[in-house]
């Protein structure tokens, strides 16, 4: 097909890729319509790996993933991908134009397995690597999920109590001639002001959100963001482990599949999340290609610790780099773990305690009045 009916093809699904429309482009940044989870990329991987090895043609391959039970956004997308290879185009390049749904790292192992020849390899250690992923992700809403819903509960009651129940006790306290006990004045003060900065707070919730949503991905606000969440204690740590885990694991299935060091760090440079620690990785990946080895460029980062870059230097020393990414991997891994355990040690009790102190001040804050009319009437009688 001429290369001009490949153009209107691209042309033709510029709008369901990106839209031109730009309310609708926006609103799918926003809520991330069309992005395919880890979970679901795990399961693609897969069963493209396992098809291609069979001797089923690409084509073919694709239009059997296209009649699997996924959302329709990404049928479609497939669909528009398979157009696009009949018109010519690489394997690569035809899921490239969906940013959305394919990461930015599966694209660039599809080129590396395009170019190498072994495409169903690189798909099968894919989909191994997003499945590993996929549970990591799983584990930590798990284990983060019961104090957040707790939390939340707790913000919404108490602020109902604050805004609406103790107004009226207070009202009927004063309409009986009671004096108000400073405590429970205190508690007035509070529901009215956060009866009138509720609105103000939600609205600044909601345009952090959007402006983290539209911002882009290496602009100042989200490389400010990622800074500050690894100086958090305890939580910084984390994050840098799990991040560095991805690095090692990633590069790992690029070594044991023979691609050049440098070739692999542009790669799995896309797997890093955090951009402050992706810069770092970067600037490593840059002093490599002058020469320099990469464990000896990881330590001139100041951030990476002793143990990554000890263990990468006996791998690259001993020419099992590979395998040395991989025991990388496995004791990020563990030590990942270990530290979301102590996040929830420290998390969980926290918010029962602080929840728990909160209902304290309010009950005492309704029982003084309360006590306070018992005794003016004991008095009297």
């Amino acid at each position: 097909m001429p290369k001009a009916s490949a153009s209107s093809i691209h042309k033709s699904n510029t709008k369901e890729k990106s839209g031109n429309n730009s309310l609708r482009n926006i609103f799918y940044r926003v809520f991330k319509i069309g992005r395919v989870s880890t979970r679901d990329l795990a399961v693609f991987a897969s069963h493209f790996s396992l098809l291609l090895s069979s001797g089923v043609d690409i084509v073919t391959t694709l239009d059997i993933l296209k009649g699997d039970d996924r959302h329709r956004r990404f049928q479609k997308n497939l669909d528009t991908i398979i157009k696009l290879i009949q018109s010519g185009r690489s394997i690569s390049d035809a899921f490239s134009r969906f940013p959305a749904s394919f990461t930015p790292f599966f694209i660039s192992m599809l080129k590396t397995g395009e170019l190498g020849g072994s495409l169903d390899k690189i798909l099968s250690d894919l989909s191994s690597y997003y499945e590993e992923e996929a549970d990591f992700k799983d584990e930590f809403i798990q284990i983060l999920l019961y104090p957040i819903i707790v939390l939340c509960i707790s913000l919404a009651v108490i602020t109902f109590l604050l805004v609406s129940v103790v107004p009226v006790f207070v009202s009927i306290f004063e309409s009986m001639g009671s004096d108000i006990p400073l405590l429970t004045r205190i508690l007035l003060h509070i529901g009215t002001l956060i009866k009138y900065l509720l609105p103000m707070i939600l609205l600044c919730v909601i345009f952090l959100f959007l402006a983290f949503r539209l911002s882009p991905k290496n602009g100042k606000l989200i490389r400010m963001r990622d800074k500050l969440l690894l100086r958090i204690p305890v939580i910084g740590k984390t994050i840098y482990y799990f991040e560095c885990l991805r690095f090692a694991k990633a590069l790992a299935i690029l070594q044991d599949r023979g691609i050049e060091i440098i070739v692999s760090l542009q790669i799995v440079s896309d797997v890093i999340q955090n951009i402050a620690l992706r810069s770092v990785f970067l600037q490593a990946c840059d002093r490599v290609k002058q020469g320099m080895l990469l464990s000896e460029s990881l330590k001139m980062s100041q951030i990476i610790q002793n143990d990554f870059y000890q263990i990468l230097r006996v791998g690259e020393n001993s020419g099992s780099m590979g395998t040395a990414l991989n025991n990388i991997a496995g004791h990020y891994s563990a030590e990942g773990k270990r530290r979301l355990k102590i996040i929830m040690t420290i998390f969980e009790p926290l918010v029962l305690v602080l929840v728990g102190l909160v209902v304290m001040f309010i009950i005492l804050s309704i029982m003084m009045p309360i006590y306070q009319i018992y005794n003016g009437y004991a008095d009297l009688i």
